[in-house]
């Protein structure tokens, strides 16, 4: 019987941009699972953040999955642009405390490759950009009735190359371009560590195949932020 896998940290931080170890509700060897989420998302630098995100787990050792992000910036010199990001993740659970006696907790470790698009900066050239972002799990895994509790530290490093197209000084954006004899210019950026605080609960069904999970977070990932997913298994 499966054991509501799939939902897990897949949600857990979306628009903050993690890397997600959602197989951390599954013991290692239990069925497979697909899920799907969405995210309500607060930034220090942001407004009207959202996410949403498909993955799946193959037996609590291997999961992979996409994640899509929208949000508008309140600040910085992107702001006031919207940004798009698509990112496939893939995370390798390399220790389970559920398999190794002794163990106190368990380790998966995570890369990103995150694409980033821009709207709003009309009617110049949007910049767009990539990031990638490795990263590792510390979690524990609770089972207590119908509740699983699996509290859980993210830790990653987040690089982002970024490709501005105008240096006019009257773009609606904060990108205010020096004039360097091109149309563009680029950055390429480590943006500091991202340290991330997740609270995650699960509420199994009757059956125990099916079940609810909600996910606050709180951290650092340039810039404070917090939120709060929700999820399905299906």
């Amino acid at each position: 019987m499966r054991k509501l896998t799939g939902l897990c940290f897949l949600t857990a931080t979306l628009l903050a941009g993690a890397v997600h170890a959602q197989g951390v509700f599954i013991e290692q060897g239990d069925p497979s699972a697909i899920s799907a989420a969405a995210v309500y998302d607060y930034r220090s630098n942001a407004t009207l953040g959202g996410s949403a995100a498909f993955g799946y787990t193959y037996r609590g050792v291997l999961d992979m999955g996409l994640s899509f992000s929208a949000f508008k910036y309140s600040g910085g010199d992107n702001s006031p642009l919207v940004a798009w990001w698509f990112k496939p993740y893939i995370a390798w659970h390399a220790i389970r405390s559920d398999v190794m006696e002794g163990m106190p907790v368990s380790i998966a470790f995570g890369f990103g490759f995150e694409k980033r698009f821009y709207t709003g900066n009309d009617p110049y050239a949007n910049p767009d950009g990539y990031a990638a972002e490795p990263g590792m799990s510390i979690y524990r895994r609770m089972e207590m009735g119908s509740l699983v509790f699996a509290p859980e530290v993210y830790l990653a490093d987040d690089i982002s190359y970024t490709r501005y197209y105008s240096k006019a000084q009257d773009q609606p954006s904060g990108n205010k371009r020096s004039d360097n004899g091109y149309g563009f210019s680029t950055t390429t950026d480590y943006m500091g560590g991202i340290a991330l605080l997740r609270a995650n609960l699960m509420f199994k069904s009757a059956k125990g195949d099916t079940g609810l999970i909600v996910l606050p977070y709180a951290g650092y990932k340039a810039g404070l932020t917090a939120g709060i997913g929700v999820g399905a298994l299906f």
